[in-house]
């Protein structure tokens, strides 16, 4: 193995292990915010409940926001670091490298792209709910079957905003997995494994 094919594995390795402690981090973080509860009925049963999801759902767009200047703050410092051992390699294996790390790197941005945007549309839905509750506080009830509403527009809105919801977890949860099994294969791969 050339020097510089071990500079580029090492750095691949501080990679994988940066970007698990950023996703690990942002998890965390959004556990605290308990977002089982922002669309609990408990909660949108009253004001101050609905008050109190739309602010959990403001710090979730800070939490993103910040976690998606830390992705890309990892992905330059990355790219920096790799140019030098890349420079280094001869030419048939740089060009060879320059094409694996253009489809990971492209690859890695695209589903960090489609993570923030299906973040946002959630945050979004879920805000249109609590503001559609708020607005139709007067008439609309709670009770074992949900929420129900008086005029059937209301309620359609609230179900295709649910079905948004559900769309966006579905999304979230199949990215996940892949991305996982990709991490799981580059670290294999780089003969890292992550600490638990």
């Amino acid at each position: 193995m050339h020097q510089a094919e071990a500079a580029l594995a090492e750095v691949a390795k501080r990679l994988v292990t940066v970007s698990m402690q950023a996703a690990q981090a942002y998890n965390t973080e959004q556990s605290k915010l308990q977002l089982d509860l922002v669309l609990s009925q408990d909660r949108l049963s009253s004001t101050k409940g609905t008050d109190e999801s739309l602010k959990v759902l403001e710090q979730l767009k800070e939490l993103t926001s910040a976690h998606k200047v830390a992705f890309e703050k990892i992905v330059l410092a990355s790219s920096a670091a790799m140019s030098k051992p890349l420079s280094e390699l001869p030419e048939d294996l740089r060009d060879e490298y320059r094409a694996r790390l253009v489809v990971t790197v492209n690859w890695h941005l695209s589903a960090q792209s489609e993570f923030y945007a299906n973040r946002e549309r959630w945050i979004k839905a879920a805000r249109d709910i609590c503001s559609l509750v708020e607005a139709r506080r007067t008439t609309c009830q709670f009770g074992e079957q949900g929420i129900s509403f008086v005029e059937d527009q209301d309620f359609d809105a609230f179900e295709a905003l649910l079905g948004i919801i559900e769309a966006t977890h579905q999304v979230e949860v199949a990215r996940l997995n892949e991305r996982l099994s990709r991490i799981a294969s580059s670290a294999s791969v780089l003969g890292f494994r992550p600490a638990e």
